[in-house]
């Protein structure tokens, strides 16, 4: 069976699906209509939550290697409220605190390549900022992440939805959590 397809611009976008060897008395069409503006997705209660309450002085720091996913994070967590800095690994995370930053959070990926994790590089930047607070965020929470629940910190399994990290970064808020 074939179909046609008519798409007409104005005045508002319509398209019209139809079997072109029915005849117009018979003919059955499937019509769906587009709007040219956009339309902005509703925020979730708890991201208005987090954008309202978010200090506008928070930092976080979000060490990730993977460009595209650091990417993201980083968007998400700016539309969050909060001021960002970010590290593609965990040695150059270390040079931003050794140059002075002062995040209040550090979000960071647990699997990362090289000789330090985001695991040991939790430790050691609470070793130099007993105050920071801490989220780990890994792909691989199930089978191949079996200490996950022994951790010190939040882990954020991946991919999360931006009302999940919200609500985490939410909850890191306030005191220090204990390493």
């Amino acid at each position: 069976m074939e179909l046609a397809l008519r798409i007409t611009p104005e005045p508002m976008p319509t398209a019209n699906c139809f079997r072109p060897d029915s005849n117009d008395a018979s003919r059955t069409s499937i019509r769906t209509t587009a709007s040219s503006r956009r339309v902005k997705p509703r925020e979730t209660a708890a991201e208005a939550v987090v954008r309202d309450e978010a200090r506008k002085n928070e930092r976080v720091l979000v060490v990730e290697d993977n460009d595209n996913l650091r990417s993201v994070a980083v968007s998400n967590i700016r539309q969050l409220g909060y001021r960002v800095v970010e590290a593609a690994t965990p040695e150059s995370a270390l040079e931003v605190i050794a140059h002075g930053a002062a995040p209040d959070i550090l979000f960071t990926d647990v699997i990362m390549p090289g000789t330090m994790d985001g695991i040991g590089l939790a430790h050691a930047i609470v070793k130099l900022r007993p105050n920071i607070r801490v989220v780990l965020t890994s792909g691989f929470t199930g089978q191949n992440f079996e200490q996950h629940d022994r951790l010190p910190w939040p882990l954020l399994a991946k991919p999360y939805r931006r009302a999940q990290l919200a609500a985490i970064l939410r909850s890191t808020s306030g005191t220090p959590q204990a390493a």
